[in-house]
């Protein structure tokens, strides 16, 4: 196991321009969607929702939306999906899901969003120290926390990232809405794959694995239920790793339910 690195991405930097990121959120929003992704978290997210009678998520760090747009329905109409992200990107417009506007950090979430919350693909990009909190605030003020983590801290993942180099070229023609700077700067001038290949490279080593995920969860609240394990998904070389963390029943599960 590669020990954890907690380098520095494009993306998270105050500096880095915003349309920028703008681009490459929409690209792993692509990316994850034709990966299918969110049916590896879909059924034990289902089941944490059942079991908290959740009917309210907040989603943390959401960028271009990530699995929401496919997700949510198969969630089910009753349940309120609410975006958020310290940098909010203004281009997307999901039906029925609400983006809110502000800058909201996910470490310091406003009063007024309460429920369950979830982090796609998103946690890696922070520290040990801010994890816990996350947590912590999560159990405190909302139903509890869903994490579902596409980067895996393994040398298959590292090596398996330069492919995303030519796929945010190839994707780039076929991202919606059409954009011409999208394709410009995805092939002539190809920032957007040079920038998302540094950042998937860097996610690989930021990544946790279940058990330090579980470990962290036991320091915010020692008395929740904590579950993490890792699934795999058809097309992708490497597993997703979930992290599911709610107020103790007295049941806790070593294994998310499937059913």
């Amino acid at each position: 196991m590669i020990p954890r690195l907690h380098l520095f991405e494009l993306e998270d930097q105050p500096w880095f321009p915003g349309w920028l990121r703008n681009l490459m959120t929409d690209y792993l929003e692509y990316m994850g969607r034709l990966l299918r992704v969110e049916e590896g978290a879909r059924i034990p997210l289902q089941n944490l929702l059942r079991r908290t009678e959740a009917t309210q998520i907040v989603d943390l760090c959401s960028g271009a939306g990530g699995p929401w747009r496919y997700l949510a329905p198969a969630l089910g109409t009753s349940l309120s999906v609410t975006l958020t992200d310290r940098y909010p990107h203004s281009g997307v417009q999901i039906p029925g899901i609400v983006y809110d506007p502000r800058v909201i950090d996910a470490r310091a979430l406003p009063e007024d969003l309460p429920g369950l919350r979830t982090i796609f693909t998103a946690l890696h990009h922070f520290s040990e120290e801010d994890v816990i909190e996350i947590f912590r605030s999560s159990l405190n003020s909302g139903a509890g926390v869903f994490v579902c983590e596409v980067p895996h801290r393994s040398l298959k993942a590292v090596l398996s990232t330069s492919i995303v180099f030519f796929t945010a070229i190839g994707s780039s023609f076929f991202i919606r809405p059409f954009s011409l700077r999208r394709i410009i700067l995805s092939t002539i001038v190809p920032i957007v794959p040079i920038c998302a290949w540094f950042d998937g490279v860097v996610s690989c080593f930021r990544a946790y694995t279940p058990s330090e995920l579980k470990a962290l969860g036991r320091v915010a609240d020692p008395t929740a239920e904590w579950c993490s394990e890792e699934v795999r998904i058809p097309l992708l070389p490497v597993p997703i790793t979930l992290l599911s963390g709610i107020r103790s029943s007295g049941h806790r599960p070593a294994r998310f339910e499937r059913s």
